[in-house]
């Protein structure tokens, strides 16, 4: 096709149009219709700018692909390189659900060539209570004792590290092995089994592993799931530790000796002789009992003794040891020799089967009254590769002629290379074994069981971790497999550090192989590189080589959907960062002082939109005394107009809002009596490493009605202070600049939802098309809300602030709640009483406001109700980690919505009102739970009775239990059902006054 033939083509600028093909009405309706501004909340009486997703140059428009494609149909030419290829392998097991989801992203794109994943996090396996795990050490620990951090033994012998816990209610099944112990799974674990032949089909070859969900499993033929798949043991190699008494010994005795003291019974040579060897190393000799006792063996000390060991009567060794590892008249396997070389575990199971074992038809049996040393045994002997089963049995003898029974414990030991066991007796030793099925190869019953509690766990690695029977059980990264798929260079765009950061440990652990670079501020690390993670504030800001990105295959857009400025707001100075969290919260906002460049005067406007981003490197200001720091582009206004905050100059004149009673930092006043000048004394770089207990780099910045720039405020009690404009919306607008910058064949957009709150969804389908796979939860988590409506006389109190203009003042009244001491004092108390009822929870206490998240803490830890720890902006990252390990977590609600991710999280107790709460409740949803609770305070204001209807409909809509109360029903103990998603309870409630003194305290908080 010739270029004259040619009116549309994907090039490096996105799908592209020559505009001698279309009319100019076509072109002025794309103009239009690729102009978009974001929603904003009813609230504000004006819009932010709309912003344009479209490019043009003088013969050409250039328009997001998805949306060329709609409108124009497929381009008549691609002309964008394939990639650069790269050799990734990866190194895990994609979950049973997530297969699909590759494999039908993979067809996708075969023909669409992007789409979008819309997957909410998944869990982990999850087991019944009692369940025993087996630890990295090989200690067993039950299920329900495993906590983060934990490391559990995998199928390779390597460790395994919890990263996360889930709990909760589901169905449940028992997983029953032909031979050995049975387990119990929930409806949506994930079962590890083995290929036991292979039947024809690649899917199914001998010895494969298969992960695959129990759901799933079920709906398998019956000849696959009775037949061909088998549950699996692996042996366990742990690393090699000394030992003092020598293995062999030790088994025998086990085995055979007796229970109080170091002494053998055999009439076997080859065990006399090595017995004797090794008590003259321990400089014992070995003593042959008399008469009827002349096949007992003492190991003594007697006179032959040369090393003066403290033994019994000090100089006995062997006692010593035995005695050392707790074994008199107790006899087990210490754990030093169950977890040992696999040549001491041998020798030690060698010493019991020469002593207490039986060699019959290619396998050993030993029988011991003793169960727990018969436990250690199977034990050794699964652990070494064999398979090993324990049966109860009765056995009978005549005893002064009268017929005695008892209950023994029995287990076959057997499978391949059972020959190696080092016996020292001929008649015990092993032939090899021509052995075509392998012995730890099991099959399994699935009986379904009832709804009952479960425990899980998230890993790392492959996911496998083995049970305490040995038995291998499975445990995401869907993206990186799409990666090591598709096999072209990639760019991952985040638009948070701790994405980034989080991307990283990701490709180590599934794409170990993978070169990674990055793209953030000045560090350009792409050179050579496999996959560069892109922050996308660098990406969409600064301006890099054309020929950049040009040879990247695959693009990745993750999550595509300074904290202490002080702005004049007519109720006084908010910070920025407060002011953007309000916005964000849709919550009432005051309005913001600005600058009319008309009139010459200052008024106050509404504010209409707020946005933040990550920036390190920023600009200091420095004018007379006073300082702002701000991001190189930010435009300040100066005497001759806007400038650029990089562009200043040291002499220029910054125009301020002046403040007649205090005239410091202002050069003169001008005009009118409030107008005058700042001058600019410097301008220099510098890092912004966060503010307050920030340690993200966050720049704010806030839309202003009409005149569209803001007052820079100080701590002082004057108005005073320089004017700077407001920026251009981010979010869509950032994301849609840099789809322009980078174009690539294949591309992949993740998000838990596609749905973004500023409305502009469509921009981001346009480029990177639409949903290809979308799996949402499905209202299964057993949530319970406990909304207690708090009431006071308090007339103070229950005062409504209003703003000037008669509207409710939303800032004063939250800072009401917060210094408002009886009302703390009862948080502390719902808080205690949820301790009570289940000291195992993990609760956070969220509250807008950090005076009032102090007096909490503060209380806590000196009361000492619980453990507590701070998890707030501008903490260090081992810090926060700290505070996770907390029983009672004190974070900002602001926090919550940014990345906190403490799986373990059972219960909230949100201490200030807040209109959406889908974020804050979600983090104690991380994971499954038996009930997750919520505690919601309802105050009697209008204002927040409104909010809670809001919040109602949230609770409803997913199905959440929802019980009230008042302060008479709390204080006896009284609820009421309001909602029940099971039976659909509602039921009218009347409020009642409650003024309990006990509730009262001294207040810790200074108005």
């Amino acid at each position: 096709m010739s270029d004259d033939d040619i009116a549309t083509y994907i090039g490096w600028n996105g799908y592209t149009i020559y505009k001698e093909n279309i009319s100019v009405q076509e072109q002025q309706m794309l103009r239009k219709e690729l102009n978009v501004k974001p929603f904003v909340p009813k609230s504000s009486l004006t819009k932010p700018q709309p912003f344009p997703v479209y490019r043009e140059s003088k013969n050409k428009m250039y328009v997001p692909r998805f949306y060329g494609m709609e409108v124009y149909g497929e381009p008549d030419e691609l002309r964008i390189d394939d990639g650069k290829k790269i050799n990734v392998n990866f190194k895990g097991e994609l979950r049973p659900k997530q297969k699909p989801v590759v494999e039908k992203f993979m067809k996708h794109i075969k023909k669409k060539h992007s789409g979008l994943l819309a997957l909410h996090t998944g869990f982990g396996k999850c087991l019944n209570f009692g369940t025993p795990i087996m630890l990295s050490n090989g200690k067993i620990k039950m299920v329900e004792n495993i906590k983060v951090g934990d490391k559990l033994m995998g199928d390779d012998s390597t460790p395994r590290t919890v990263l996360s816990l889930a709990r909760g209610r589901e169905m449940m099944y028992d997983i029953i092995p032909t031979k050995g112990d049975k387990y119990t799974v929930n409806e949506s674990h994930i079962l590890s089994l083995r290929c036991g032949y292979s039947n024809g089909n690649k899917n199914y070859i001998k010895d494969k592993i298969i992960d695959i969900e129990l759901k799933d499993f079920l709906k398998l033929p019956k000849t696959i799931k009775n037949h061909l798949l088998k549950g699996y043991r692996v042996p366990i190699n742990f690393p090699e530790k000394p030992v003092d008494l020598d293995p062999y010994v030790l088994g025998y005795w086990l085995g055979d000796g007796t229970s109080s003291y170091p002494q053998i019974t055999t009439i076997d040579e080859p065990v006399v002789e090595y017995f004797k060897m090794y008590c003259e190393e321990q400089g014992l000799f070995l003593r042959q009992g008399l008469g009827r006792n002349n096949i007992t063996y003492t190991m003594s000390s007697g006179k032959a003794n040369r090393k003066g060991i403290s033994g019994s009567s000090g100089k006995n060794p062997v006692l010593n040891m035995l005695k050392k590892h707790n074994l008199i008249n107790n006899k087990h396997i210490p754990h030093i020799y169950k977890c040992n070389s696999k040549s001491v575990r041998l020798e030690l199971l060698a010493g019991i089967i020469d002593s207490d074992g039986y060699y019959c038809n290619g396998c050993y049996e030993v029988i011991q009254k003793n169960e727990t040393l018969l436990d250690d045994i199977i034990y050794i002997a699964r652990s070494l590769g064999f398979a090993a089963y324990k049966k109860k049995c009765e056995k009978s003898c005549m005893y002064k002629g009268e017929r005695k029974t008892g209950t023994y414990y029995r287990t076959h030991i057997h499978g391949e290379g059972i020959e190696y066991i080092p016996v020292k007796l001929e008649r015990k030793k092993a032939n090899k074994k021509k052995q075509i099925k392998n012995v730890l190869n099991t099959g399994i019953k699935v009986v379904k069981k009832e709804v009952d509690e479960y425990f899980g766990f998230e890993i790392d690695g492959n996911r496998r971790f083995v049970l305490g029977d040995f038995t291998v059980t499975h445990n995401t990264c869907l993206a990186l497999n799409i990666i090591s798929k598709i096999k072209l260079k990639t760019l991952i765009v985040v638009h948070k550090e701790f994405l980034l950061r989080q991307w990283v440990e990701r490709i180590e652990q599934f794409l170990p192989d993978a070169k990674v670079g990055k793209i953030q501020a000045k560090t350009i690390d792409t050179e050579g590189k496999d996959i560069v993670i892109c922050m996308l504030q660098s990406l969409s800001m600064k301006e890099y080589p054309k020929d950049m990105f040009k040879e990247y295959g695959f693009s990745i857009y993750d999550e595509c959907f300074p904290y202490k400025t002080k702005i004049h707001t007519e109720n006084g100075l908010i910070n920025i960062g407060s002011l953007y969290e309000e916005w964000k919260n849709k919550e009432v906002l005051p309005k913001i002082l600005s600058f009319n460049r008309i009139t010459k005067k200052f008024e106050y406007k509404y504010m209409s939109f707020a946005w933040r981003k990550e920036r390190k490197d920023l600009i200091k200001i420095k004018m007379s005394k006073r300082v702002i720091n701000c991001t190189p582009e930010h435009k300040i206004l100066t005497k001759n107009g806007y400038i650029e905050a990089n562009k200043l100059k040291i002499g220029d004149l910054i125009i301020s809002k002046y403040d007649k009673t205090h005239i410091d930092n202002i050069i003169s006043p001008v005009l009118n009596e409030d107008y005058g000048y700042l001058k600019v004394t410097s301008v220099n770089y510098f890092e912004n490493k966060g503010a307050n207990r920030c340690n993200k780099p966050y720049v704010y910045d806030i839309e202003v009605q009409d005149n569209h720039n803001f007052v820079i405020g100080s701590d002082k009690e004057y108005i005073d202070g320089p004017v700077v404009s407001n920026c251009h919306h981010l979010g869509a607008e950032v994301f849609s600049k840099a789809f322009y910058k980078v174009v690539t064949k294949y591309s992949l957009g993740l998000s838990a939802t596609i749905n973004r709150k500023d409305g502009l969804t469509k921009v981001i389908k346009w480029f990177l098309g639409d949903v290809v796979c979308k799996l949402e939860r499905k209202g299964e988590d057993n949530v319970l809300v406990k909304v207690i409506n708090y009431e006071t006389t308090d007339e103070e109190f229950n005062n409504v602030l209003l703003n000037f203009r008669g509207q409710v003042n939303y800032t004063g009244m939250i800072k009401k709640l917060c210094e408002f001491n009886r009302r703390s004092e009862f948080i502390l108390r719902v808080l205690y009483d949820l301790l009570k009822d289940n000291p195992n929870q993990q609760i956070m206490i969220l509250a807008h406001q950090k005076k009032l998240l102090q007096y909490l803490h503060d209380a806590i830890k000196h009361r000492t109700i619980a453990t507590v720890g701070y998890y707030v902006g501008g903490m260090k990252e081992k810090d926060l980690k700290i505070s996770e390990g907390k029983k009672v977590i004190i974070a900002t609600y602001a926090m919550a919505e940014e990345g906190l991710d403490i799986k373990s999280l059972t219960s909230l107790i949100m201490a200030t009102p807040k209109v959406d709460v889908r974020q804050s409740v979600g983090r104690i949803l991380r994971q499954k739970h038996n009930q997750a609770v919520v505690v919601d305070i309802v105050d009697s204001h209008s204002l927040f009775q409104r909010h809670f209807t809001k919040r109602k409909t949230f609770y409803k809509k997913s199905k959440f239990k929802i019980i009230q109360t008042n302060m008479d029903g709390y204080q006896n103990g009284k609820w009421e059902t309001i909602y029940d998603p099971v039976n659909n309870i509602k039921k009218a409630f009347s409020k009642t006054k409650n003024e309990d003194k006990l509730l009262q305290g001294v207040c810790l908080i200074e108005n």
